[in-house]
């Protein structure tokens, strides 16, 4: 196979008879829940929304990581940063009953409202 090709699959994410690789899938602008990525294998595609290109996962990691904040005491913050300090602050002030409801209610992944201008299109009517 040309070497153009062997780059082009590649970006793409596929073989040379166009089959997706199976360890490229990532979810790519996926709704999810607390404790997806915990699951024992997080990247199967099954139905969930998901890509094999290079491409998607770069814009995907750019647009969900890639944001900086300067606070009004000068501080930088990234949204790992915010992310962290607010699971400390969440799990040193709140009552660790009230907590786990919290992550049993944040575990549920609902139907999207109906005729919700948002809901993709792999998703409608479920």
């Amino acid at each position: 196979m040309p070497a153009d090709v062997d780059v082009n699959n590649a970006d793409n994410g596929v073989d040379g008879a166009g089959n997706p690789l199976p360890w490229r899938w990532v979810y790519v602008r996926a709704r999810t829940i607390l404790g997806h990525c915990t699951k024992a294998i997080p990247f199967m595609h099954g139905t969930k929304p998901a890509t094999v290109s290079l491409y998607d996962h770069i814009v995907g990691t750019s647009e969900q990581v890639a944001s900086r904040y300067i606070a009004s005491d000068g501080r930088v913050w990234d949204l790992h940063d915010y992310l962290r300090v607010q699971v400390e602050l969440l799990i040193s002030d709140t009552d660790p009953a009230k907590l786990e409801t919290a992550r049993a209610m944040a575990g549920v992944l609902r139907k999207w409202p109906e005729g919700f201008d948002g809901t993709p299109p792999s998703e409608v009517g479920k």
